[in-house]
């Protein structure tokens, strides 16, 4: 798609909507995907996972995230769903959105068929996007919300109607996530290059609007959760959580040995072709002087520094949001020459084989890493097996967050963890680990006390449960009761 071609759009008529029959596949493909990705088997829990199915449980909608609690809170109401089963369809939903969306924005913007078709596959394959589409998280929601947004803007700055679409998608990204803001000003400047007249028109009829429905979203979440809380009662807002959140979490989210690293673990392995053909395309837009592609590559730049300097990895999620910024790139490389296309893509039959080849490479390492390795036993059979398995009698002792709270929750055990006491200093950590064990072992002569087998994932942390496990041994047998998929230890005192 070449310059003159948009500049034909900005003095030209608007370009014609999608088909009714296009609108039609478009909604039939996004239901079906949404229902493929809640049925999928996964592990579900990531992340922050337990924690929001705790908020709708507990009805605290004053968290760093707020979009994605009150209407499942809604839903689940209305449908008597388990609060889980809500929040996991609507990851899926946001995923199918995120395809979807990204579809629209290409169409809107001029792509053909073919060419929005691969961009948006390219999303949808991504295993960033197939793994988050399958968990409870905010990413996904908040991807689709973007998506959304990316498609009303480019229909409100190349056709001039339907305003309301951008500004609802804006709220949308500004309310689904914490970091959602960082993203408005290259919509709006996508907006501003691709269309009509300055910037009052973005200003009043999206800006304005958009940022006015999503602080009544905020003030009538923070009311709700008010009111819904026990007292002594607390103002607080998702604002106060989300400012938490982006002054205590930068630096600490993981361990990632410079922006190199960060580039790999966060956004090339997670998005596969997706990041090289994206990044090529708008690294060739940029040479052809595209309308879209500064903003577009300062958008894509900006998030990728935020996340290196910040150290938000978490398998690709932070960077979900500029998938449709790299799709327009990918796009423009698929198109026929006679729209701008590529060089190699000379001939039909040439450009659709090639991209056929991409689609499939981009399937096989989206299915290896986004879906493969989330196909263990969902949190929820875990929780069946834990019942089961113990009873639900006695103490359940674990270092693992998410075991924790299922069994806090789900179950009628008792709960106990040592993890308090791993960063200590070494001398003060044994005297705590030994007062911890002690008690434990003695209170297994009257009553179960089970220690789950799921140990924490750090090296250090690993040695630590070791010594605790030991100190446990002196006293005590530790006898293997496990229903999959629970795993557990049975402390037995010593005869």
């Amino acid at each position: 798609m070449s310059e003159g071609a948009l500049g034909q759009s900005r003095e030209g008529p608007p370009r014609p909507a999608l088909s009714r029959r296009e609108r039609s596949c478009l909604l039939v493909v996004s239901a079906a995907l949404a229902l493929a990705l809640a049925l999928a088997p996964s592990t579900a829990l990531y992340g922050d996972g337990i924690a929001i199915v705790e908020g709708l449980v507990r009805r605290r909608f004053a968290a760093p995230h707020p979009g994605l609690l009150p209407p499942a809170a809604l839903i689940e109401v209305s449908t008597g769903m388990r609060p889980e089963t809500v929040l996991r369809l609507l990851c899926a939903v946001g995923g199918a959105l995120s395809v979807a969306g990204t579809y629209l924005a290409l169409r809107r913007l001029g792509f053909g068929v073919e060419a929005g078709t691969f961009g948006a596959a390219l999303v949808g394959l991504a295993p960033a996007s197939l793994f988050f589409s399958r968990q409870i998280e905010v990413h996904s929601p908040h991807a689709g919300a973007m998506a959304l947004a990316f498609a009303g803007v480019a229909g409100f700055s190349l056709r001039g109607t339907e305003a309301w679409r951008a500004a609802s998608g804006i709220g949308a990204v500004v309310v689904t996530h914490a970091t959602g803001a960082l993203s408005v000003p290259f919509l709006l400047g996508l907006g501003h290059r691709l269309g009509r007249g300055g910037w009052s028109p973005w200003f009043r009829r999206v800006l304005l609007p958009g940022i006015l429905g999503a602080c009544g979203f905020v003030l009538g979440v923070s009311l709700l959760d008010f009111l819904l809380s026990p007292p002594p009662r607390l103002f607080s807002t998702p604002v106060h959580a989300a400012l938490r959140l982006l002054v205590w979490a930068p630096g600490r989210a993981e361990d990632v040995e410079g922006p190199i690293a960060f580039v790999l673990e966060a956004l090339l392995l997670p998005s596969g072709l997706l990041s090289i053909l994206g990044t090529a395309g708008l690294l060739r837009g940029l040479h052809r002087r595209e309308r879209w592609a500064l903003p577009l590559t300062l958008w894509v730049l900006v998030y990728a520094a935020l996340g290196a300097k910040w150290k938000f990895v978490e398998e690709g999620g932070y960077l979900l949001p500029v998938y449709p910024a790299l799709a327009v790139g990918a796009a423009s490389l698929a198109e026929s020459p006679a729209e701008g296309g590529a060089p190699p893509l000379r001939t039909r039959g040439l450009r659709t084989a090639l991209l056929v080849v991409a689609l499939c490479l981009q399937g096989w390492h989206g299915v290896a890493r986004g879906l493969l390795p989330s196909l263990g036993p969902e949190p929820f059979a875990w929780v069946e097996a834990a019942r089961l398995g113990t009873g639900e009698r006695g103490w359940f002792v674990s270092v693992n967050a998410v075991n924790l709270s299922l069994a806090r929750r789900y179950t009628g055990l008792s709960v106990a963890t040592p993890a308090w006491f791993f960063a200590e200093p070494p001398e003060t950590r044994e005297v705590l680990l030994r007062r911890f064990a002690e008690p434990l072992v003695a209170r297994s002569g009257g009553e179960a006390v089970w220690i789950d087998q799921d140990g924490p994932p750090g090296a250090a942390d690993r040695a630590t449960w070791e010594r605790f496990l030991d100190l446990v041994r002196k006293g005590a047998s530790l006898e293997p009761a496990t229903r999959e998929p629970f795993r557990a230890w049975r402390v037995l005192p010593r005869r």
